[in-house]
């Protein structure tokens, strides 16, 4: 199979990257509106294959079979994978699959989680580069709770704020060249600018037509992500940014900003309370987050069928059932 496989820096992929809620999925459909950009649906297989010791004859078997590659609408087969030798040239060779099948040439992923995975990412793509989102921990812990997929606590919503913000600064502090950061309050505010910046950063010209990504054809994000991405058919707005006011009580914005003081105050988030210390009663908190997991399972196996089994399938043949560390 013939499919270009250049490296070249306006060719290499880039990752958006960041806390989930932060916007990520906002700025991919901006810049999946470029004529030259592909950007498919999340893809949280990606770490499995990249982590595997697997021999490549099994990978290229497997990863035809991915869940989400049906989810991108993309048919690939092992033939497909025939002439790679490495996971990552069988990732960059899925993506490149998906760039032909509609017309473009430079691929990147938004997977929010990937912000964990930066100098993984960067061992098997050297050229990559990174726009890491960052939002509100208020705000991001309001759309959290609120939302079907996630099913969070505010404790457990703060907690992943932390994580995955600090492993994001991280990067940024051993990768600058490599990491733009990116805020959600001034994407909404001024999305020309930061869209045109975002353009520098990856080497792409900046089109107008980003501007207008809620007037293409609905995106196929199927019925599972349907509540959570509902406004992406809308212009950009600055209504979401300040509505953790009142839908977060006093007693949810203390225990965020108790958890988050440190790097709120490094990023310039006012905080509202005292700062005093707030009582975490952590058994409460999982008693609380097991009937939100359980919801979530639910929604899971209603609306991707098959997408639970296929992960236990793909972790047990790779061998990747532990967690994978942070920024490894």
């Amino acid at each position: 199979m013939s499919v270009d496989s250049s490296t070249s820096a306006d060719s290499a992929p880039f990752f958006i990257v960041g806390c989930g809620r932060s916007g990520t999925t906002l700025l991919r459909s901006m810049l999946d509106s470029h004529p030259l950009v592909g950007v498919p649906l999340e893809s949280l297989f990606i770490i499995d294959y990249l982590i595997s010791r697997r021999a490549p004859s099994v990978l290229r078997k497997l990863l035809p079979r991915e869940y989400e590659l049906g989810e991108w609408g993309l048919a690939c087969t092992p033939d497909d994978l025939a002439d790679c030798a490495t996971p990552s040239e069988m990732i960059d060779r899925v993506h490149r699959l998906y760039l032909r099948e509609h017309g473009k040439s430079r691929w990147g992923q938004k997977t929010p989680r990937f912000v964990r995975y930066g100098e993984l990412l960067l061992a098997n793509y050297p050229q990559a580069r990174f726009v890491h989102m960052i939002r509100d921990p208020r705000a991001v812990a309001r759309s959290l709770l609120r939302s079907e997929v996630h099913r969070s606590t505010v404790l457990h919503a703060a907690q992943r704020w932390v994580t995955d913000v600090s492993a994001g600064l991280e990067l940024e502090r051993k990768h600058p060249e490599k990491v733009l950061r990116l805020r959600y309050e001034s994407l909404v505010s001024d999305p020309e600018s930061e869209l045109k910046r975002v353009c520098d950063f990856l080497d792409l010209e900046f089109v107008e037509r980003m501007l207008r990504f809620h007037e293409r054809a609905p995106d196929a994000y199927g019925s599972y992500y349907q509540q959570i991405h509902s406004g992406l058919g809308r212009p950009v707005s600055t209504g979401s940014t300040e509505t953790w006011r009142e839908q977060l009580s006093r007693a949810d914005i203390a225990l965020i900003e108790s958890l988050c003081a440190s790097l709120m105050d490094e990023l310039g988030y006012a905080r509202e309370s005292s700062g005093g210390s707030v009582r975490r009663d952590a058994l409460k908190w999982r008693l609380r987050r097991l009937p939100r997991a359980m919801a979530q399972t639910l929604h899971y196996m209603k609306h991707r069928t098959g997408y639970l089994p296929c992960v236990i399938r793909r972790k047990l043949v790779l061998r990747t059932l532990g967690p994978v560390p942070i920024n490894r």
